[in-house]
């Protein structure tokens, strides 16, 4: 069969009515090209050849516009996959402003850009955010005719003053569409620092504004973490060359103040975020940075709680990015005992990981504080009437250390075999590997014991024996079991390195181990050292190799 490149090249109308009759109705029947079928190594997705497709008509200016709407109809239908050919990435590609892939004037691509504003807002927003300027930017060559004549011999070639009027054009439209949406600001915020001066000033000048509108919590609240971002980033360091002026950077910071939301999320959920953004900006000390963070979350935490209880506790734990450091934040307040025991008997599920995570951060940030002595109280006073499970999600939140061990192993035996088979090994003394590799293998758990090993491979506390029995059970464990995991050739090969170099442990058992780790090894470092010479030696076992 002829690719869809030629087909579409052979007959532009007929084949762009055929994509209009595939995108019709509730369940287009083009959405089926969308789904990634076989090895994701060795076969691309059907999607990828309408795309070519479409993307050669794009050079001709007679048919652009046609085209935009149809990949943005399958944009709006895309549901995403591992491969970037995706028809909104096809859409950046032809408006880009510093090298369309298409030979349409810039008149010509600002009115297909503007038919689209009208019958597809939506995508349209999208393709226009992906055209903004980017401090750094890269583009690869889209399908190109085959057999006619749209597209030129070489690159489209646009001027400074072409590219810089594009820019403008472009930001006035995305300021027509703006509206009060906060993502869309978000998006025109993020970037400003790139933006010519002229259009960066008119974004301030309609950011200051922007304050006066009615607007929704949830677009203030973006708004205003947007312009916390930014700032942050830039007001270290006002007067760098990429960096805003310092009016700008006073005009973003009295705007702000005056935006600074007033609902509990908006105004402190970005706290417990991963290196949240702080408005005056972060130095050269980050041990400074993260106390003050630690601060701030904990000051957050106390107005919270002054104000409302934990009525706004829920909607926290759900929607910040990091709930454990909620958890921490809560821990080091000064109400942390009056609430400790109703979110332990709330919050302590292992089966919900946003609820584990919050009440694990809560947990650690406790005993940090008040050390192990708090964790057996609760245990006293409220494990007994914990079933065995909760006791256990209760001890997987303590540090990973044979003084939680021994906690553990004095309670009953139920609560013992569940912290065994569902905690997760980390942190841990090297002095104390062994015994806890022992305890997970005698629960069945030897690719935990693994990961364990492979952080200490090298300890003298770590004999060669107990990575042989290790290696061993993994060979032994069923294919579906839940800790499963695939060796990396690199982490055998240390494995075996210590296995194989020790006196204590049995040639027969190294060269069975070289064996069976033998396709694992690929090309990596470590070579077979004993099982050449007890297939030299021992019949039977060459028999059985």
């Amino acid at each position: 069969s002829l690719p869809l490149t030629l087909l579409a090249e052979a007959a532009p109308d007929e084949f762009l009515a055929a994509v209009d009759r595939g995108l019709a109705g509730d369940q287009p029947i083009l959405l089926e090209l969308f789904r990634e079928k076989g090895d994701a190594l060795f076969s691309s997705p059907a999607h990828t050849q309408l795309l070519f497709a479409l993307e050669t008509l794009a050079w001709s200016d007679a048919y652009l516009s046609r085209v935009v709407i149809a990949l943005a109809k399958l944009a709006r239908i895309d549901p995403g996959g591992r491969w970037a050919n995706r028809p909104l990435a096809s859409l950046r590609s032809i408006f880009l402003l510093w090298l369309p892939q298409t030979r349409a004037s810039l008149e010509k691509r600002l009115r297909a850009l503007d038919s689209l504003r009208e019958r597809i807002p939506e995508v349209a927003w999208k393709v226009m955010d992906a055209l903004l300027p980017k401090e750094t930017d890269h583009q690869g060559p889209t399908a190109r005719p085959r057999w006619r004549d749209w597209a030129p011999e070489g690159d489209v070639r646009v001027t400074r003053m072409e590219y810089g009027r594009a820019i403008h054009d472009l930001i006035a439209r995305m300021f027509d569409d703006v509206g009060v949406d906060g993502a869309r600001w978000s998006d025109l915020i993020e970037a400003l620092p790139e933006l010519p001066r002229d259009d960066c000033d008119a974004l301030v000048a309609k950011l200051a504004t922007f304050a006066n509108e009615e607007i929704q919590a949830r677009d203030l609240a973006c708004v205003w973490n947007a312009l916390r971002t930014l700032i942050s980033r830039y007001r270290p360091r006002p007067n760098s060359e990429r960096g805003l002026l310092s009016e700008l950077i006073d005009q973003l910071v009295q705007t702000m103040a005056r935006l600074e939301p007033t609902e509990p999320l908006g105004r402190f959920g970005w706290l417990f975020g991963n290196h949240p953004e702080l408005p005056e900006g972060r130095g050269e000390d980050w041990r400074a940075y993260e106390l003050e963070v630690a601060s701030r979350q904990r000051e957050a935490v106390q107005q919270l709680y002054g104000r409302r209880g934990l009525a706004w506790l829920s909607e926290f734990v759900q929607k910040v990015e990091l709930p454990d450091r909620l958890g921490a934040a809560i821990a080091r307040s000064d109400f942390a005992d009056e609430v400790a025991d109703d979110l332990l008997n709330e919050y302590l599920r292992l089966d919900q990981p946003r609820l584990h995570s919050f009440v694990s951060g809560f947990i650690h940030g406790k005993v940090y504080v008040a050390g192990l002595d708090w964790a057996k109280e609760r245990l006293r006073s409220l494990g007994l009437n914990w079933s065995s499970t909760k006791r256990a999600a209760f001890c997987v939140c303590l540090p990973f250390k044979s003084a939680t061990w021994e906690i553990v192993e004095g309670l009953d035996s139920a609560t013992a075999r569940e912290y065994w088979t569902t905690v997760r090994a980390f942190y841990i003394e090297e002095t104390e590997v062994e015994v806890a590799s022992r305890r997970l293998l005698e629960h069945s758990r030897p690719h935990v014991a693994v990961d364990l090993l492979q952080h200490h491979v090298r300890s003298p506390n770590v004999p060669a024996t107990l990575v042989c029995d290790v290696l061993e059970a993994v060979l032994h464990c069923p294919r579906n079991d839940a800790d499963q995991q695939r060796l990396s050739g690199h982490d055998v090969s240390d494995l075996l390195e210590v296995v194989s170099n020790s006196p204590d442990v049995d040639e027969a058992r190294v060269a069975m181990l070289e064996w069976a780790y033998l396709p694992a090894l690929g090309r990596h470092q470590y070579t077979p050292k004993l099982l050449l010479r007890e297939l030299a030696r021992k019949p039977e076992f060459f028999v059985e190799v």
